[in-house]
């Protein structure tokens, strides 16, 4: 009499492990698509305890918003006169850059520049500084919205 041992296949058991490692998976990386998807806000959250306070300006090559207030001011409007030297207007952002330039060390302009406003960007930057006002600057996606908090 022959005997026989009793043997296990474990294909089926590591085929099912599979199955349960790639739904997890799944399941993982959807959660973090859900938590950077496009719905996702940057904030801009303005410390008190550095030397110089920045005022924070959107540019998207045709118009200048002023935050907090979301402030539109037109491209052409915003920088008439700005090439002169000390040269200023009457609209909001020619307001702004008085009363940064007046302000000395206390405050600066950070603008937030768009891919459409990368072309000419280097020409607002170039107006800015002229003006005597210290700038700071970043790269922001094109439809990400923007917020502004204060600490």
């Amino acid at each position: 009499m022959r005997k026989t041992l009793a043997s296990f296949d474990l294909f089926p058991f590591l085929g099912i492990l599979m199955c349960l490692l790639a739904c997890l998976l799944l399941i993982m990386i959807t959660m973090v698509a859900m938590s950077v998807g496009p719905c996702i806000t940057e904030i801009w959250v303005v410390e008190g305890n550095s030397t110089k306070m920045p005022t924070m300006v959107e540019w998207n090559g045709t118009e200048i918003v002023i935050y907090p207030e979301k402030t539109i001011v037109p491209a052409n409007i915003a920088l008439e006169n700005l090439d002169e030297e000390g040269g200023t207007n009457d609209s909001a952002f020619g307001e702004l850059l008085v009363e940064v330039k007046e302000s000395g060390d206390e405050r600066y302009i950070y603008f937030a520049v768009r891919p459409s406003g990368f072309h000419n960007f280097t020409d607002v930057l170039a107006y800015v500084k002229n003006y005597g006002v210290s700038v700071g600057y970043e790269p922001v996606e094109q439809n990400r919205p923007l917020g502004y908090a204060e600490e």
